[in-house]
């Protein structure tokens, strides 16, 4: 009840204070307002007509001109009276002939001062042919092939007759590819099958212990389809196009390597029109091409020779389908017997233990028959054309 109470009077009080507020500022006076100067503009007076008896003015050019000619014209006559008659006309005569003559005089001067057509060069052309010429660049070095690039060194004497040796199918058994590039003499060379893992990796091992390194090239042998060469196989019934896109999967497996290992191909290499394109993409690579000779009808070496493609051919195959110690020491006894007959021979051998280990024994025995283990590259250009 004592909060109302308190409550209203606060009102009461706040309603008379606003009352009065207003009420003051009722009777406060309304403040002038002063408006701002107003600016006009004087009209400018329009300029006034010339009069008609007024001369117009001469231009400055007009009146210096006739000003100078009179001057001229004064001090020419000495000061003297402008003749009249007779006189003025043989006046006027002499001054004609003088202007004439004071012209062909300047033109005289104007062609003694103009430059001959064809005279003197410009000075910046002088100049130029002043610098000396700069010396010619030399021709860019030749590229070598790959198969001189990636090619091994002969360790061996040069009068000696030479073998190469080449084991193919690696890549495909991880523990004896592992042999081979541990256990063979380093004049081995070592081919690679496309269908292996890792075929970059086993050739960069192969050849930081010293071995040259190949690829296999599958071709259709006349066995197919019993015997089937892969998918990365050449086949006589494929176009050229196919073919060479299966040559490039093959090639496109590694590199550093210095060319190709023919497998099987004994149908393949004995056509012509199906191995030409296939020599001229190698050759355009600068690869060899090692014809295993799977028929004695292959007419892959002579053809490649034709054309300019380096290739060599196997002699003779090491191992076959059935391993055997002295059967790989027969093959060998025959390949030396080649090498000493025509001064070099190529062996083809396969991933068998048995063949490595009689590999080892031959290839240390050779310094004392007088032969020479070398890389496939060695031997390039010294094989005579096959029998």
């Amino acid at each position: 009840m004592l909060l109302g109470a308190w409550l209203l009077l606060l009102a009461l009080v706040g309603g008379a204070l606003g009352y009065a507020f207003l009420t003051y500022e009722a009777t406060l006076p309304e403040p002038e307002v002063t408006p701002p100067p107003r600016f006009e503009e004087s009209p400018v007076p329009a300029p006034e007509p010339l009069a008609d008896d007024m001369p117009a003015p001469e231009t400055r050019s007009e009146s210096a001109s006739a000003g100078a000619e009179t001057g001229r014209q004064s001090a020419a006559d000495g000061g003297r009276p402008a003749p009249t008659g007779a006189g003025a006309e043989q006046a006027a005569g002499e001054a004609a002939g003088g202007a004439d003559g004071d012209q062909e005089a300047g033109q005289d001067r104007s062609a003694a001062e103009a430059p001959a057509v064809g005279g003197a060069p410009e000075p910046g052309a002088t100049q130029q042919a002043a610098l000396p010429r700069p010396p010619e660049a030399p021709p860019p070095p030749p590229v070598e092939p790959a198969w001189q690039r990636f090619a091994m060194p002969y360790a061996g004497a040069t009068n000696l007759p030479r073998i190469a040796v080449v084991v193919g199918g690696l890549g495909l058994h991880d523990q004896l590819t592992q042999q081979a590039i541990e256990q063979l003499p380093p004049g081995i060379t070592l081919s690679f099958s496309p269908y292996a893992r890792g075929v970059e990796t086993w050739l960069a091992q192969a050849r930081a212990k010293g071995h040259e390194v190949m690829l296999d090239l599958p071709m259709e042998p006349e066995s197919f389809p019993n015997s089937d060469p892969g998918h990365f196989g050449l086949f006589v019934s494929s176009s050229a196009e196919e073919n060479l896109e299966r040559l490039r999967e093959v090639l496109a497996r590694g590199s550093a390597y210095v060319g190709v290992a023919g497998v099987m191909g004994s149908r393949f290499t004995q056509d012509p029109e199906a191995l030409r394109p296939i020599l001229a993409a190698l050759g355009d690579r600068g690869l060899l091409f090692l014809d295993n000779r799977a028929t004695d009808a292959s007419e892959a070496t002579r053809l490649a020779r034709e054309m300019g493609v380096p290739s060599l051919y196997s002699d003779r195959t090491l191992d076959g389908e059935f391993v055997q110690a002295n059967a790989i020491d027969s093959r060998l006894a025959q390949v030396e017997r080649l090498a000493r007959t025509k001064g070099v021979a190529v062996a083809m051998a396969n991933v068998y233990p048995t063949t490595f280990r009689q590999l080892r024994r031959w290839a240390d025995s050779l310094n004392e028959k007088g032969l020479a283990l070398a890389p496939v590259t060695a031997v390039l250009g010294r094989q005579p054309p096959p029998q």
